[in-house]
């Protein structure tokens, strides 16, 4: 599944604890398919900056290259340069490989090119690292997401990192998505049956959606409309009993802005909340859509 130029496709690189500032209180960002120098990242970007997040997290397909020829320079950098930085300890950018960002085109080998702009990954396709209470894994689902996805040797590295993680958030981002409602249910081996997160953040379809598989307990988020807008929301989830599709929006642009907030009960105990809020950058004044968790 994986192409030959991967080194460490097997491996999860430990970033370790990344927070570089107060958490009783931030917001970060979630951006998908985005880098294609087009009105819609221009859009999205302004609204995504305009929130001020600590960070911003992406589902893959960063660079278009391969497709509008323009280079990452100006598919990713001319919007957020501000945030990427060679030093993982100021950088505040943290993508996944989308197929896009690892297709060999005859102008370029993109996928060189994204391990030069992001350079504090160490060329590592596979990552996790915390952020206060959030623990996130970033992990590569292959050049084309029809095989597999996560190869099974990474997975194997990842089950018992999450089984043995006591952060109170887990949250795993890839790009490929198992279930939407345009294609249906996609091929895979491992369901993420028994694994402990939270939420599994996907890209590569250009809509935002939001569905609860109501068995394993976990949510799954699509935001792939960053910079792309080309999908529609179907019906071929229907009479699936197993996952639960919440939401869906279509036809526009759009980003997640992500708030966690420390809480205090009269017990002192400490305690979390994490709101996810979708919103369409063409029309940013309210959330289209909202998801809560507490820990």
């Amino acid at each position: 599944m994986f192409s030959a130029h991967s080194q460490q496709a097997t491996t999860v690189q430990a970033l370790g604890d990344l927070t570089n500032t107060r958490t009783d209180s931030f917001t970060f960002a979630i951006i998908g398919d985005y880098g294609d120098d087009s009105k819609g990242e221009l859009l999205t970007a302004e609204m995504v900056k305009g929130w001020n997040p600590l960070f911003i997290v992406t589902t893959g397909d960063n660079d278009y290259e391969d497709k509008n020829g323009k280079g990452i320079d100006t598919n990713i950098t001319k919007y957020y340069s501000s945030y990427i930085n060679a030093d993982l300890h100021k950088d505040r950018f943290f993508p996944c490989l989308g197929n896009h960002d690892q297709t060999v085109s005859e102008k370029a080998k993109v996928i060189d090119e994204y391990f030069r702009l992001f350079s504090f990954l160490n060329r590592a396709e596979n990552y996790d690292f915390t952020w206060g209470p959030v623990h996130f894994y970033s992990l590569n689902s292959g050049p084309n997401g029809k095989v597999g996805f996560v190869d099974p040797a990474t997975l194997k590295d990842v089950k018992p990192k999450l089984a043995k993680d006591t952060d109170p958030f887990h949250l795993v981002f890839f790009h490929h998505p198992f279930y939407s409602s345009e294609f249906g249910m996609m091929p895979a081996p491992d369901r993420f049956d028994g694994y402990n997160m939270d939420a599994i953040l996907n890209g590569h379809i250009h809509y935002y959606e939001r569905m609860t598989d109501s068995v394993r307990h976990i949510e799954y988020i699509t935001i792939g409309c960053s910079g792309r807008n080309d999908s529609q929301c179907g019906d071929k989830l229907s009479g699936n009993k197993e996952i639960v599709l919440h939401h869906c929006e279509d036809k526009q642009n759009g980003a997640l802005k992500v708030t966690v907030v420390k809480l205090y009960a009269p017990d002192k105990k400490e305690s979390w909340r994490m709101t996810f809020e979708y919103y369409n950058a063409a029309k940013p004044g309210a959330p289209l859509d909202t998801w809560t968790i507490l820990k």
